[in-house]
């Protein structure tokens, strides 16, 4: 499941960062995650070249993946509450919603935790606070996405603090900037970090993720530093 990601590795030891976890899914499989789907029947999960699928071919749905960096008895989850996840996604056309959480709590079927959702139908980054049924906005963006198209995620937690970003080009065209940023303090465990998708329609939903990474820091990047990395390619 975890892997040297070379580029990874010169990125955050550049930002003095410490990797918790990391998984590119190149070995073929995706050992140590936990998958949830309320619809398990029509949910698929596969590994093909490097990418982990999820799938859901029912009228609705919602489909997600679990992990961490500590094994547990029944799953893997964070080691620390403090944590910065970074993913790369693609969505395929009539995927209403692909999402990232991070203190995703024991048991995933209760569904709290933290997720930053990037909704298509509506060209909107959004990061909620997830508790069953209960799900409130704790700040939204506007950001054109399109299906097809391949984008970095950012997603963190420090103490109350939540923020997310999203870009596309390479990882080491990161922007400075967050698109948001906002306090909580419901989530204060460790829990875990999740990826996944869901939409409504007959449509098959489906969205594809590599490259997970979890440090132990945030990064307040500075333009000379990513100009430094970038040119060292």
């Amino acid at each position: 499941m975890k892997t040297t990601v070379w580029l990874f590795v010169v990125l955050t030891g550049a930002c003095g960062a410490v990797t918790l976890f990391e998984d590119d899914f190149d070995d073929g499989n995706a050992d140590g995650w936990t998958e949830y789907s309320t619809q398990p029947d029509s949910t698929s999960y596969y590994v093909d070249e490097g990418r982990y699928h999820m799938e859901i071919s029912t009228a609705s749905g919602f489909a997600f993946a679990f992990s961490g960096d500590k094994e547990g008895a029944s799953f893997w989850h964070m080691s620390v509450p403090d944590y910065s996840l970074i993913c790369r996604t693609t969505a395929i056309e009539n995927t209403q919603h692909v999402g990232f959480a991070v203190r995703w709590q024991e048991p995933f079927s209760d569904q709290k935790a933290y997720v930053l959702w990037m909704r298509y139908f509506s060209d909107m980054v959004s990061i909620y606070r997830h508790d069953g049924a209960n799900i409130e906005t704790l700040g939204s963006s506007a950001y054109n996405l399109g299906f097809g198209e391949n984008y970095w995620v950012r997603f963190e937690v420090y103490g109350t603090l939540i923020r997310g970003k999203v870009w596309q080009g390479d990882i080491s065209d990161e922007p400075e900037d967050f698109l948001i940023s906002v306090n909580d303090a419901t989530y204060m465990e460790p829990g875990s970090i999740g990826m996944g998708c869901e939409g409504t329609g007959s449509e098959l939903k489906h969205a594809a993720f590599d490259h997970v990474i979890v440090t132990d820091t945030a990064w307040d990047l500075a333009p000379f530093t990513w100009g430094g990395i970038k040119g060292s390619f």
